[in-house]
């Protein structure tokens, strides 16, 4: 195994894409992507963009290899694995989630860079994966429950 690093691009700055970019920090390049800017900030000054004691205490004692930013199409380029932690909302009109912004930033993702293991740790429905595998053949695209 080469001494480069893993670089690994997290999609949403929220709860489950910053605990996910804290975890893996130690071991991999992490780019956080989010289009907050005040959250983009607050990661690249060291400050955890979400409310979570044990978070902000691992950040107080260890530097974080991460940074944020809030354009994508760089980071992507460079990526070993693109993580999605995006917000799919239920739609009470449908009975179904939203899993537009899955779908759009897939869709970029495979426009940038095909070679990147898309995970998806979004709420979505079923059979959801099974028809973004379908619609990208050359793309690897694994859900993994974000609970």
């Amino acid at each position: 195994m080469s001494g480069k690093k893993m670089c690994v691009v997290i999609v949403g700055a929220g709860y489950v894409g910053f605990s996910s970019a804290v975890l893996l920090s130690p071991r991999c390049e992490v780019a956080v992507v989010d289009i907050d800017p005040k959250k983009v900030e607050r990661i690249n000054l060291g400050f955890s963009p979400i409310q979570d004691d044990g978070i902000g205490d691992y950040m107080k004692s260890r530097s974080l290899n991460a940074r944020a930013a809030s354009d994508a199409e760089e980071v992507y380029s460079r990526a070993d694995y693109i993580i999605l932690a995006l917000p799919t909302n239920y739609d009470e009109k449908t009975g179904k989630l939203d899993c537009s912004l899955v779908s759009e930033e897939i869709d970029r993702i495979n426009g940038i860079n095909q070679q990147a293991v898309v995970i998806i740790k979004s709420t979505v429905q079923i059979g959801f994966t099974k028809a973004v595998q379908e619609k990208y053949p050359n793309q690897t695209i694994v859900f993994m429950p974000e609970f």
